[in-house]
């Protein structure tokens, strides 16, 4: 599924031809923090395509967790065994880390299903290398419809001192 990252911050490399995504390298104080966003296929539109992609950043993600962050919609639940698996990788959930509750990203007003936002498939996952300091969730109303827009900024760890990162957010 298409996919773009924008950033404010300097980005030190491109298209890291291993994510299965897209992806880059930012410096956040002289620390590389890799960014993939993710949108994974729908499950109503093939289970074995949607886990698929999900197994794809699970094989990308292992020994390479340290300084990244996945963000956008996952199509996926933390009940769901491909997402934990993903998740098992070194990744942290950071709504889940804070303590941050259940922020429901979908249905938001879907046309098939015209009920309100019940589960999450939209995640912010950081490695051990960076920390949440927040989380939350917005909706915003387009001619198109409502977006919801899930916010994590994050922090990198660095021994005793902590580097900010600017908000990042799904659209």
């Amino acid at each position: 599924m298409p996919t773009a990252l924008y950033t404010r911050l300097p980005v030190s490399s491109a298209a890291d031809p291993a994510w299965p995504t897209t992806n880059l390298t930012v410096d956040v104080g002289g620390h590389p923090v890799q960014l993939a966003a993710v949108h994974t296929c729908y499950p109503a539109g093939g289970t074995r395509r949607w886990a698929e992609d999900l197994h794809g950043l699970r094989a990308a993600a292992t020994g390479r967790t340290r300084n990244t962050v996945m963000l956008g919609d996952f199509n996926a639940t933390l009940d769901h065994r491909p997402m934990r698996d993903l998740v098992d990788t070194g990744l942290a959930d950071t709504h889940e880390e804070l303590g941050a509750g259940l922020f429901p990203t979908w249905p938001q007003d879907h046309p098939d299903y015209r009920v309100p936002a019940v589960i999450q498939i939209d995640h912010v996952l950081h490695g051990p290398a960076l920390e949440g300091r927040a989380a939350f969730v917005e909706v915003e109303t387009f001619t198109s419809g409502p977006t919801v827009r899930l916010f994590a900024p994050l922090s990198v760890r660095r021994r005793s001192r902590i580097w900010s990162v600017p908000e990042m957010s799904t659209p």
